[in-house]
């Protein structure tokens, strides 16, 4: 979950470098640079600021997709514990 200004929006998808967000009706733009707090949903307790820049907006599919801007201690580690949790789970 990307908890913002503007709301609480899901991922869709994630990598390392990014996230796609479900966020219909959202103010954001091409461009557009925002602070947003990074939340795992099923570890609540796993959580990091981010600074998100917009690559990307679908409106049709209601869908955001941003890239981290930078990566504190904090992001590094949640990043590194959802793939290690998405790898357990893939087997």
């Amino acid at each position: 979950m990307v908890h913002t200004e503007h709301g609480v929006f899901p991922t869709r998808n994630w990598s390392v470098g990014g996230l796609c967000l479900l966020a219909p009706d959202q103010p954001f733009r091409r461009g557009d640079m925002f602070p947003a707090r990074v939340v795992m949903t099923d570890r609540k307790e796993v959580q990091a600021a981010a600074h998100l820049v917009v690559l990307h907006r679908d409106d049709e599919r209601g869908q955001l997709s941003v890239r981290f801007h930078q990566y504190g201690d904090d992001l590094k580690a949640l990043l590194k514990t959802a793939f290690l949790d998405h790898q357990k789970m893939a087997g």
